[in-house]
This record gives structure tokens, C-alpha cells and sequence, in this order.
């Protein structure tokens, strides 16, 4: 974070969960393969956001949503298959 906060400053939140960061956001986008953002769950987006996330983009493409609720999710990156 520390390397974040010499480019952006206090102009984002910084957070130290994944609960912390799905709480009132509008958007996620995962951008590396750490094992906690692979084990986010379409419940715990849910619970934890009060803004109802509409947007969930996955670059890594971890996450295995079965059910959207509402949750647009867009995948890309790795293992992408041309179409």
C-alpha cells in the first residue's frame, strides 16, 4: 500500500480486508491472484455491500459466480477464450 499511497495519496480508500473493501464500494476490480480475492463469494459481496455493487470486474478471472443477483460481472485476462 504504501507504494499506492505515493501516487494516489488519500484521494482512495485504503482497506486491510476484503470484507473492509466490498463495504459500500461501487465497483471491484481484481487485478491479481492473491488467494484471498479467490475465495470471494457472491454472498459475501452481498452481505458486505450496503451500495448494492452493480459492477465486479474480475482480470484474473478467480472468482466462479453462479448466481448475479443484480452483479454485472465482467471477466477477462488469463484463459480468456476468443470468440
Amino acid at each position: 500500500m504504501d507504494n499506492t499511497r505515493k501516487i494516489f495519496g488519500n484521494s482512495i480508500k485504503y482497506s486491510y480486508s476484503v470484507n473492509e473493501v466490498l463495504t459500500d464500494c461501487d465497483c471491484l476490480i481484481i487485478m491479481t491472484d492473491w488467494d484471498e480475492y479467490k475465495e470471494i463469494t457472491q454472498e459475501q459481496i452481498v452481505e458486505n455491500n450496503k451500495n448494492q455493487l452493480v459492477l465486479v470486474v474480475d482480470t484474473r478471472r478467480l472468482l466462479r459466480l453462479k448466481k448475479r443477483n443484480g452483479i454485472d460481472y465482467i471477466a477477462f485476462g488469463k484463459n480468456t477464450v476468443s470468440l
